[in-house]
C-alpha cells in the first residue's frame, strides 16, 4: 500500500485534545499536564469565539467574549495555567449556550 503524503496521527494526543475541549480531565492529579494540549484547547476556543463575534451577537455577549479572550491571552503570556483554565471554562460555557 502506498502511504506517501499521508500523515501519522498520534491517537493519544488527539484524545487529550478532545478531552481538553470537552472539559474532561486528561491527567491524574500527580501527572504533569501537557501544555500543548492546553494551548490547543485555548486556540480552538478562540477560533470558535471569533467566529461567533462575527455573527449577529448582542453587544453584551460580544463584549463578554472579548473580555474572556483578552484574559486568556494575558494568562497565556503570563503562563498562568490556573487562570487560563478558569477563563477557558467560562468561555467554553458561554460558547456552548451561544452556539445552540
Amino acid at each position: 500500500m502506498d502511504t506517501r503524503g499521508q500523515r501519522v496521527v498520534d491517537i493519544e494526543k488527539a484524545r487529550r485534545n478532545i478531552a481538553a475541549v470537552a472539559g474532561e480531565p486528561t491527567a491524574q492529579p500527580d501527572e504533569v499536564e501537557d501544555p500543548e494540549a492546553r494551548l490547543a484547547a485555548a486556540r480552538d476556543l478562540r477560533k470558535r469565539a471569533e467566529a461567533l463575534v462575527g455573527a449577529n451577537l448582542s453587544p453584551d455577549d460580544a463584549a463578554e467574549i472579548h473580555r474572556l479572550l483578552h484574559g486568556c491571552a494575558h494568562a497565556v503570556a503570563a503562563r498562568d495555567r490556573d487562570r487560563l483554565q478558569e477563563l477557558g471554562d467560562s468561555l467554553s460555557d458561554l460558547l456552548f449556550y451561544l452556539e445552540d
